[in-house]
């Protein structure tokens, strides 16, 4: 597995910052992410484990929802960018580990619901990560992945500042694939994937989206294309001049969508 695979895509970003930047993700995502969670079926007294948990704001949200007769696990690969402002540790029914979902399955069959957000897109080899998450589900119980499908971002106008936006998208996520990571289009892949290790009832939710440049999503989405710029130097002239237009006032595109896929494990 390349190394690269071992490591957060932000890790070099300082734990201040990132949680910054994670925050400003949450205040984008977390009210969306809670209705798709609602219509899963999460309730009160459910054992359930988030994947990839940031600052934790989600993962103390679902603490309040399974409530003290259930429990909420987070995993990750470092535990540096929780917001020690959300009082997440001293919930009697909150845990958190350190572990690698690529490598390291998760308990087996302890979970009602395991749930991850932004973060397959990141693996070199979601599908195995997956498989790790669906070890540690119960019988019957349910998995909720949301990614972002970025082969439909374009500009929403007629202007060459708009055919150079597209093309640099286009190289972009060439030049990301060619480095072995992930398809841009991963969001857009995750059913699949369910059925492909063999789940059940699957779901695929899509949110479009559409800005302008200086919004405050299109100036989330510049930041982190900041960050991707400095992994990956490569894809670094076609980022900059994004992220350039997602930060000029008026400018139109249509960002990534979001995919939320729901599925249920095999009761036998």
């Amino acid at each position: 597995m390349p190394e690269q695979a071992d490591q957060y895509f932000a890790d070099h970003a300082s734990s201040a910052s990132e949680v910054e930047r994670l925050g400003r993700i949450c205040k984008m995502y977390d009210a969306w992410t809670q209705q798709q969670i609602f219509r899963a079926g999460v309730i009160a007294g459910d054992t359930v484990a988030e994947i990839g948990f940031g600052t934790g704001s989600m993962l103390l949200w679902l603490s309040s929802q399974v409530g003290d007769e259930g429990a909420a696990h987070g995993y990750d690969l470092t535990s540096r960018f929780v917001d020690t402002d959300l009082a997440i540790l001293p919930r009697n029914n909150v845990e958190v580990f350190e572990l690698n979902i690529q490598d390291t399955e998760l308990p087996k069959n302890q979970y009602d619901f395991v749930y991850t957000r932004l973060l397959l897109s990141h693996l070199y080899d979601p599908k195995t990560a997956m498989k790790n998450m669906l070890a540690g589900l119960k019988p019957g119980g349910t998995m909720i992945t949301l990614d972002y499908d970025s082969l439909v971002v374009r500009a929403e106008e007629d202007t060459e500042e708009a055919y150079e936006f597209n093309q640099a998208v286009q190289e972009m996520n060439l030049k990301i694939g060619s480095q072995g990571l992930v398809s841009a289009s991963y969001g857009a892949e995750m059913a699949q994937h369910m059925r492909e290790i063999d789940m059940l009832n699957i779901s695929d939710t899509i949110l479009q989206r559409h800005y302008k440049g200086g919004d405050f999503e299109a100036l989330v989405a510049a930041d982190g294309l900041d960050l991707l710029a400095q992994v990956h130097p490569e894809t670094a002239n076609q980022a900059q001049l994004i992220a350039e237009k997602m930060r000029t006032p008026g400018f139109a595109y249509r960002d990534s969508d979001i995919h939320c896929c729901i599925a249920a494990k095999r009761e036998d």
